[in-house]
């Protein structure tokens, strides 16, 4: 059916003024160019932002379906395996995300040819999961072990049944921020997602700047010293995103915190931390006497 204009140069609001002058024939003119008149006013008006919800919401819905697949493992197509425990996850979300888990997949094959099973024995089952729980939700939260919400210094994390699904449950240590920051940033770089390490990084440098070690906040030197040890333990030494941060924080207060027996702890413990510290500052005296 084909739909002619009688006149190139209507305005929008014609066809509905038309339709209106057919059904009221007993309608004026004048009547019929003030109808017009409103609805060619009123067309142009862009609809109301508040009407459509807004994009961080959209955002938490999206990531909120993704993580249910993640939790059901309805219709995953890859099964990976760790140390007992089993994921049932999706290619689609899975390897579009991580550079680790598509040369898993696909190996140094360049055909269409994908496994539909990965065993990671020499791998950690709650780093796994971390990381898969990142590449569904697209972010991670810390949760204060101090808030109201949690009950002591114990987080407890869920083992996947056979179907996907969380079943029983195990009580674990709950990670302080800069520990949990960076013990993200080195998932991200493991397993080849980028995005985890940048956004990582960035909560790092955040919490890290918000941190204080004096006064009523003293218990802030577990957070540092344990995110020294993480950092220095898992990081390749030429990784120096958050070695420079964590370095430059600390020598800053240098005096202070070697006076506190918790960072003389993490000195011993992290022989490379301690190493680098010292030829820091001795670089920095040599430049000082300059």
């Amino acid at each position: 059916m084909s739909n002619t204009s009688p006149s190139t140069n209507r305005p929008s609001s014609w066809a509905f003024t038309s339709t209106a002058s057919d059904i009221s024939s007993s309608t004026s003119y004048q009547t019929n160019q003030l109808c017009t008149m409103a609805l060619t006013t009123k067309q142009p008006k862009t609809p109301s932002k508040a009407a459509s919800p807004p994009r961080s919401v959209a955002k938490s819905e999206l990531a909120q379906s993704f993580g249910s697949l993640l939790t059901s493992g309805k219709g995953s197509d890859l099964t990976i395996t760790c140390r007992g425990e089993t994921f049932r996850v999706h290619k689609a979300i899975v390897c579009l995300r991580s550079e680790f888990f598509t040369a898993a997949c696909w190996g140094c094959s360049k055909g269409s040819y994908a496994r539909d099973y990965i065993d990671l024995p020499d791998h950690d089952p709650e780093v796994v999961r971390k990381a898969l729980r990142y590449l569904y939700y697209l972010n991670y939260n810390y949760i204060d072990p101090e808030t109201p919400d949690n009950t002591g210094s114990e987080s407890t994390t869920s083992t996947p049944s056979d179907n996907g699904t969380t079943s029983s449950t195990q009580k674990r240590p709950r990670p302080s921020s800069l520990a949990l920051h960076a013990t993200n940033y080195g998932i991200g770089c493991t397993y080849g997602i980028p995005e985890l390490s940048s956004l990582a990084r960035d909560k790092f440098s955040t919490a890290l700047h918000n941190m204080v070690l004096h006064g009523t906040a003293a218990r802030s030197i577990g957070d540092l010293t344990e995110a020294i040890h993480i950092i220095f333990t898992t990081t390749p030494e030429n990784d120096i995103c958050l070695r420079e941060q964590i370095l430059d924080y600390v020598q800053l207060d240098l005096k202070f915190l070697l006076g506190l027996r918790e960072f003389k702890k993490v000195l011993a413990r992290c022989p490379e931390f301690a190493f680098v510290l010292l030829v820091r500052e001795v670089e920095d005296r040599e430049l000082e006497r300059e």
